[in-house]
């Protein structure tokens, strides 16, 4: 009976619509994951087994070594992706430029929280990538990484640093990458050397609103978004170059439109391929609605929004080719550092879950039972859009 139902509703569609094309695949929980987690009940209630945590940190690890260990402990059964960063005061690194104005002049909506420094927040070049002692950056990579294996199943060393807008690493000008490698690969060594067994992923990309044909072209509208092309397309090209040996996971940030993701990946696959580093890609952050744009939404209508497409979001990133997937983010945060991103979260600031929250849980769950995923596109009049069913069960529709 429920073969015989599936088959009424496709045979209707095929009739009632101009063109209709099948696609067949299995949605596999392992590749899913969602950034932040506390614990493993939390990935449990979700259906999902990854997590990514923005952690450790120079400064934070060395002041309490012990956090390490206390972060992970109710994260036993769930795989961790932790990422290093070199954040730390003037006495132990050197940023070039200085961070205040830099983002001031690339009008970020970074905001310092009271009390804390630009330095407590942005990454930069270790003064010493010589020294083994005490409180040196070394020191701080031996720990940690001694500390974390066993706990982290996948190491990632700095975050988003190839941006126009360098939230999180300061080179000495926009686009210079020589501090950058030759941390990176030290950083690699090291990770190699005490943790062999354990991948490594490069610092996320990040696109924000340039649009990409569906083989990987960029359409920049605007002469700032022509610029930001230009350095992303050249420090990524970089290190795949000159450091590909020294990683093993490309990661790639999905924010903006669900349609915009086939043409980003696309991008992606052009450069490993162009210049021969080819790896598997994963995005350790993926999220709507886009939250770095102009918001026109209600709080209420961006949380139906957040819900309604966190299905084909997933979707569309798992079609594109990508091997693992986190969703960013598991609680809001309201007084984050970012304000672009304090509306996103499956749960909001007092832990009640969102409608997003059931949307995943539905997504995982199901995916689970195994059970054949068919994913018909319509196009054309009144019904053009997007229906996906697992089983006998329609998990979402979009229009175009």
């Amino acid at each position: 009976m429920k073969q015989l139902a599936i088959f009424c509703i496709e045979l209707i569609l095929i009739f009632a619509l101009p063109k209709i094309t099948f696609a067949s695949n299995l949605v596999i929980t392992d590749k899913i994951g969602v950034f932040g987690l506390p614990d493993d009940a939390e990935a449990q209630d979700l259906g999902v087994t990854w997590t990514r945590v923005a952690f450790p940190q120079w400064k934070q690890y060395l002041s309490k070594p012990s956090s390490f260990n206390e972060r992970f402990a109710k994260l036993q059964k769930t795989n961790v992706i932790a990422t290093i960063r070199s954040v730390n005061n003037k006495d132990y690194v050197v940023c070039g430029q200085d961070p205040d104005t830099l983002l001031s002049e690339a009008n970020a909506t970074d905001k310092v929280p009271a009390g804390k420094s630009i330095y407590d927040l942005i990454s930069c070049m270790p003064k010493d990538l010589v020294s083994t002692e005490k409180g040196s950056y070394r020191d701080f990579i031996t720990q940690a990484i001694t500390s974390g294996k066993g706990k982290v199943d996948a190491w990632q060393i700095e975050n988003e640093v190839y941006s126009t807008i360098t939230r999180f690493w300061l080179g000495d000008a926009r686009g210079e990458f020589d501090n950058f490698i030759k941390l990176f690969s030290l950083t690699s060594q090291m990770i190699r050397t005490i943790d062999p067994n354990t991948p490594i992923l490069a610092p996320g990309i990040t696109f924000g609103h340039i649009d990409y044909d569906t083989i990987g072209n960029p359409k920049p509208t605007t002469n700032a978004q022509k610029e930001s092309i230009e350095i992303i397309d050249k420090t990524v090209r970089r290190l795949f170059t000159d450091a590909c040996s020294d990683f093993d996971v490309i990661d790639i940030h999905l924010y903006y439109t669900v349609e915009s993701i086939p043409g980003r990946v696309a991008w992606v696959q052009k450069i490993m391929n162009e210049t021969g580093c080819v790896k598997p890609i994963w995005s350790t952050e993926i999220s709507g609605p886009d939250p770095f744009g102009k918001q026109t939404l209600s709080d209420k209508e961006f949380v139906q929004q957040q819900a309604d497409e966190l299905q084909p979001r997933l979707q569309t990133a798992l079609d594109a080719g990508l091997e693992k997937i986190i969703y960013f983010v598991y609680q809001q945060n309201s007084t984050s550092l970012d304000q672009g991103v304090v509306k996103l979260g499956l749960i909001d600031d007092n832990g009640k879950p969102k409608p997003a929250y059931a949307q995943m849980q539905m997504f995982t769950k199901v995916s689970k039972k195994s059970l054949p995923l068919r994913k018909i596109a319509l196009y054309g009049g009144i019904g053009a859009g997007t229906i996906i069913f697992i089983g006998a069960i329609m998990l979402f529709s979009r229009k175009k």
